[in-house]
């Protein structure tokens, strides 16, 4: 079992202890370079699989959130929390259980290693980084830092628990210094980013329609409307990084309460999805609790005074300058 000093919180020895660690600030260096990847890939994710919402709540506030690192806003598409978390845990299980150490821990000299000298397992990498969730707390790994700081072979939570520590390259012998098979390792992941690349920008293109329109009508259904409905083309979407949220407004006697989309239409640069939307009546929509709209099936949404039917056209401008962007909107009477 780890042993903890008595010195707890004594800011001087903790610094003290920290400047005099072979790791201890090489580890921290090691970071803060992991959570700048970490959150740009959760940025471009983003990019691909996020959503607009108008509001967003405690979980979809945190766009950028690098484990450590967090942005707010309420105009970027944005991924569950859950799945930031994911991505989060999953760089670091992937590249310690394949190189012993991630990218920012390599380019510091630095490893992972059992405290009782065996080779690390998946299992004990996944332990590690599943508790990193306990470590970043309250944020920035503050607990992580000083469970690190007050522990003989300087371990965070997630490396007691696996009984793992961090130690510099140069101080193990060749042997277990040397990454088993890396010409594979490097082969394979060169390939799997070379897949997974492809993979997001063919979902880009055929998938990300229907999250755009989603986005369009999570943001323009929140705003208090009331003028009548305008019959044909609406105005135009702005630039490609204006947001959806003030592209575009569903001129109705309400908010949109539930909306489906049909089978894409493509032409050259173009593709025309058909949507039907049905619009808060407060005489026969009392039923409905506030919230986002919600999509269902064309079948689901009967013709009625307060169902309108159009069709929203998507223009490509290209994976660097957002993909698809709203062009203009039909609505039919």
């Amino acid at each position: 079992m780890e042993t903890v000093n008595s010195h707890w919180w004594n800011p001087t020895q903790a610094l003290t202890r920290m400047a005099l660690s072979p790791t201890l600030a090489r580890r921290g260096l090691a970071m803060a370079l992991d959570l700048a990847l970490v959150s740009a890939l959760q940025v471009g994710l983003t990019q691909v699989f996020g959503v607009y919402h108008a509001v967003p709540d405690s979980a979809t506030r945190n766009i950028i959130n690098g484990d450590g690192f967090s942005l707010a806003s309420s105009a970027t598409a944005s991924l569950s929390y859950g799945w930031l978390v994911g991505i989060v845990v999953v760089y670091f299980t992937f590249f310690e259980s394949l190189f012993g150490a991630t990218p920012g821990k390599a380019l510091l000299g630095l490893r992972i290693v059992m405290l009782d000298g065996h080779s690390l397992t998946f299992p004990v990498v996944f332990t590690r980084n599943l508790f990193r969730l306990v470590d970043t707390l309250p944020s920035l790994y503050i607990v992580g830092g000083l469970v690190a700081l007050n522990t003989v072979h300087e371990q965070r939570v997630g490396d007691i628990l696996a009984k793992t520590t961090v130690v510099r390259s140069a101080s193990l012998d060749a042997g277990t210094r040397a990454v088993r098979h890396l010409p594979q390792k490097l082969l394979f992941l060169s390939v799997l980013l070379v897949a997974l690349t492809i993979g997001a920008g063919v979902f880009q293109y055929y998938g990300r329609g229907p999250l755009l329109i989603q986005s369009w009508v999570n943001t323009s259904a929140t705003a208090d409307l009331a003028a009548p409905v305008t019959c044909g083309v609406m105005p135009p979407a702005p630039a490609a990084d204006t947001s959806v949220g003030h592209a575009l407004a569903f001129q109705a006697p309400g908010r949109i309460i539930q909306y489906a989309i049909g089978a894409p239409q493509w032409g050259n640069g173009v593709v025309t999805y058909p949507i039907r939307a049905q619009i808060w009546n407060n005489a026969n929509d009392k039923g409905y609790i506030s919230g986002e709209p919600a999509q269902v099936s064309m079948d689901a949404i009967r013709a009625g005074a307060d169902v309108y039917n159009g069709g929203v056209t998507l223009r490509w401008v290209g994976p660097l300058a957002g993909g698809w962007v709203i062009q203009s909107v039909r609505i039919t009477c």
